[in-house]
């Protein structure tokens, strides 16, 4: 965005006699309200909301101009590549290309399996879903179309192969750019040779080929076991409606698959971070599907796509096999095998259906925990601010790099297949330059999973220690972006399983006890720019240890008795950390 080329509103209209009066006006913040005071500790609850403001209209154009200056860029980044993503199809439409697929991803929130439960003895089964619905062949089909009143006429529309993918796994498993690319490398490969990679994946009640089968070979990770089909002949009745089997490797779909343009949205785990664009970097030397992939990231809190609205497939069907009281195991591979008996093809005629992204096939998968090695890492990332990241055409070993840009671009010379950014028509304009960044490989490395690091960490607690502890979103409006606290035992593995304040702690896990402290002074959502004051709480707690944060203890210091001060570089240190 480049207000010199705006229209000239935002120049004129602060100092404009019309806007800028002394009349009285209202308006809306978006600010922390004191709801309530707890009668056991004392500590005010706050809640966010819409509270109204009364002054001069010139007192709010003046915030309004704040407000305005972080907006634009971002809804012209927007509205960019909305245009920008209905262009490459528009081409690819015209054009007929059989090498471009386009697929929109997204994780779901996690789905849950409905089941009689209490806050004291169970808790719902739930399940990790990554959804992704990938077109390509597109083309114009003519269709009758019957009006109230007319005669049936003959109408051209757009339409192309799509299909819908629904990777489950436990939710045990954090979402990341590891499970992402597991997923994605089994579409391409399906696509392309007709066979699967990674996970346990049924079409039409036929569970899908995998490169080295579905066998016991617990040393690779390609052809983990993936267990039995369920049994047509056992002796109780519920087996009679299994009729699932092993399918043979078919025709593939996409064989000149050569393009992957991938739309996600902002996630730095998932999609934004340097494990996704690592991948990126090398995909076409190094990668099992030898593609070139455009990632295309989305802005971050802005607009819903295809994605979520078939992530509501799965719950949908779930709501109807618990109110048809049809057997429903708790397990996720359980879930993926009831999908796959029960609903092998989307709902209602699926050629008649308009629009390019009505799924015509569902796919459901499985990903064992055991796929989950140690995760690559690079060192190097994309810039934070571009949107489009391309794999380099550049088929040298050794050589993995990734042509970074501000927006994805769909002009004559960079829309797919050509991919020439050197000679894009409209770099002036927009002023996304492709910039090179190199992925050598001796910048991937392997890293310790989480559970070993945090081992290590735990080596390094003491009692005593002041600790900052992670919070979440709809909590950081009570003291702010962390919580302290004081560790009274080092750590050590949960005895039992038990549920501490709406939180389940799972035998095994690593945990600590401590002592919580309160934020003296109300929190309005800014720095105040002083030390912190904080009142300590004699009371121990057993928290989860992957809870604090893991970039050293805090230099608090006490001041009076159950007083304690945290410096204010202690404070920034923090939040530089979280944000």
């Amino acid at each position: 965005f480049d207000s010199t080329k705006g229209c000239g509103w935002k120049k004129r209209y602060a100092k404009c006699l019309v806007e800028n009066t002394a009349d009285l006006f209202w308006w809306q913040r978006w600010e922390p309200r004191a709801t309530g005071v707890n009668k056991v500790t004392g500590q005010t609850s706050y809640s966010p909301e819409f509270v109204p403001y009364q002054g001069t209209r010139a007192e709010f154009m003046t915030e309004f101009e704040a407000q305005f200056d972080l907006y634009m860029p971002h809804i012209h980044m927007v509205k960019l590549l909305h245009q920008t993503g209905k262009l490459q199809e528009e081409r690819l439409l015209r054009q007929g290309d059989e090498t471009v697929a386009i697929s929109i991803s997204d994780y779901a929130a996690q789905i849950e399996t409905p089941r009689e439960y209490s806050a004291t003895c169970a808790y719902r089964a739930k399940h990790n879903c990554c959804v992704s619905v990938i077109g390509y062949k597109p083309k114009f089909v003519e269709r009758r179309v019957k009006k109230k009143g007319e005669e049936d006429v003959f109408v051209r529309i757009p339409k192309q192969k799509c299909d819908a993918f629904f990777g489950f796994f436990s939710n045990d498993i954090k979402p990341s750019a590891q499970h992402y690319n597991m997923q994605r490398e089994d579409m391409e490969h399906f696509l392309k040779f007709g066979t699967t990679l990674h996970g346990e994946w049924f079409l039409d009640g036929k569970r899908l080929p995998k490169v080295g089968g579905h066998v016991d070979r617990r040393n690779v990770r390609v052809g983990l076991p993936s267990g039995p089909l369920p049994s047509k002949n056992a002796e109780h009745d519920e087996a009679k409606c299994w009729d699932l089997e092993d399918g043979s490797v078919q025709t593939a779909d996409l064989p000149d698959f050569a393009h992957h343009i991938e739309r996600t949205d902002g996630c730095g785990g998932q999609f934004q971070g340097e494990a996704n664009a690592g991948r990126i970097a090398e995909s076409l030397v190094e990668g099992k599907t030898k593609l070139r992939r455009h990632s295309v990231i989305g802005v971050s809190a802005h607009g819903k796509g295809v994605g979520d609205a078939m992530s509501n497939v799965p719950t949908r069907h779930i709501r109807d096999a618990v109110a048809g009281e049809r057997l429903l195991l708790t397990g996720t591979r359980e879930l993926v095998l009831y999908l796959a008996q029960n609903h092998k093809k989307p709902a209602g005629n699926v050629d008649s259906k308009p629009g390019l992204w009505s799924p015509q096939r569902h796919f459901y998968g499985f990903y064992d925990s055991r796929l989950w090695g140690n995760a690559r890492h690079f060192k190097k990332s994309a810039t934070k601010d571009h949107h489009s990241r391309s794999t380099s055409a550049s088929r040298e070993v050794g050589r993995k790099r990734v042509l970074s840009r501000r927006a994805f671009c769909a002009c004559p010379s960079c829309a797919a297949p050509k991919c020439d950014f050197a000679n894009c028509l409209v770099i002036k304009s927009l002023n996304h330059k492709a910039a090179p960044i190199e992925f050598p490989s001796a910048d991937s490395v392997e890293v310790q999973r989480e559970t070993r690091s945090l081992a290590t960490f735990g080596k390094e607690l003491k009692a005593g220690d002041f600790y900052a502890v992670k919070v979440d979103l709809d909590e950081r409006r009570l003291e702010g972006d962390y919580w302290v606290v004081r560790l009274t035992e080092a750590m050590k593995q949960a005895e039992d399983e038990y549920l501490r304040a709406g939180e389940v702690i799972r035998k095994g896990w690593l945990v600590v006890k401590g002592q919580w402290l309160q934020y003296t002074e109300p929190w309005y959502g800014g720095s105040t720019q002083v030390d912190r004051s904080y009142k300590l709480f004699h009371r121990d707690w057993n928290l989860n240890a992957n809870w604090l944060m893991r970039i050293g203890k805090l230099k608090a210091t006490a001041a009076r008795s159950g007083t304690f001060m945290l410096p204010n570089d202690e404070d920034e240190r923090m939040l530089r950390t979280i944000h």
